[in-house]
């Protein structure tokens, strides 16, 4: 099946068969969207929680940003965002000797933010594979909707 790759602090949508796949994922978080019905689903690959400004270099590195964009061009193709099934996946603290409180900690962060972002959007959060101290690889068939994740040690 192709595989099409996400890049840190972008996202791609698509409607055909094929693997969305983000790597090294650490801190950042890789938001998976899948609509069972229409198989239409998205990866996200974001690095930060919040960003109050649009008109920044690169608004996709911030979950917020990022976030509204992908559910405004699933909304444009016509899916009701209360059927996406989401997982999220890593917000890992790769540095757990110099980190030790989770407020501190950017991975901890990232997963929070999302959370409260879906939420706020009525969103279902499905499954999560979230924080530890190592990093991983997902992969998203949007041929099933099942999320693959890749630990890196």
């Amino acid at each position: 099946m192709e595989e099409i790759k996400v890049e840190m602090a972008d996202f791609k949508i698509s409607g055909e068969p094929v693997n969305l796949v983000a790597t090294a994922i650490g801190s950042c978080v890789a938001v998976c969207f899948f609509d069972p019905t229409s198989k239409i689903g998205g990866l996200a690959h974001v690095m930060l929680p919040y960003s109050e400004k649009s008109n920044i270099f690169n608004p996709l590195r911030f979950a917020n940003l990022a976030i509204e964009e992908m559910t405004n061009q699933f909304v444009e193709k016509g899916l009701t965002l209360s059927r996406l099934e989401t997982k999220i996946v890593g917000g890992a603290n790769l540095f757990p000797m110099l980190l030790k409180n989770d407020e501190e900690q950017m991975g901890y962060r990232n997963v929070q933010a999302v959370k409260k972002i879906l939420s706020q959007m009525g969103i279902r959060l499905i499954a999560e594979h979230t924080g530890g101290s190592f990093g991983r690889s997902v992969k998203l068939s949007l041929e099933t909707g099942i999320v693959t994740v890749e630990i890196k040690i």
